[in-house]
């Protein structure tokens, strides 16, 4: 069955200001796009990172596939799957911080 993770324009503007707000930062390794205007899929995998303090490895990273699904340019749908524990170890940290 499909799962959406992310619902609705205001979930997932707050999920991509998160990211800004984070600072985190994707390597795009591969983009796929299927099917026409009014039913496109796009597969998106790549490595998202949080550089650590002056060049010291990174603060977070992970690796991510997304899935899109368009109709006429519109955003329809919208996963994300990605190592969960190191999300939730980041959240850990990023929320005891001052």
């Amino acid at each position: 069955h499909r799962h959406a993770t992310h619902r609705g324009i205001a979930e997932g503007r707050a999920f991509a200001e998160r990211f800004v707000a984070e600072r985190v930062q994707f390597r795009i390794e591969d983009i796929l796009v299927n099917g026409p205007p009014w039913n496109t899929r796009i597969a998106v995998r790549a490595h998202d990172f949080i550089p650590g303090p002056e060049g010291e490895g990174d603060a977070y990273n992970n690796r991510a596939v997304l899935f899109l699904e368009l109709r006429w340019g519109r955003l329809v749908r919208w996963e994300d799957y990605e190592d969960t524990e190191r999300s939730l170890a980041w959240d850990a940290v990023s929320s005891a911080a001052p």
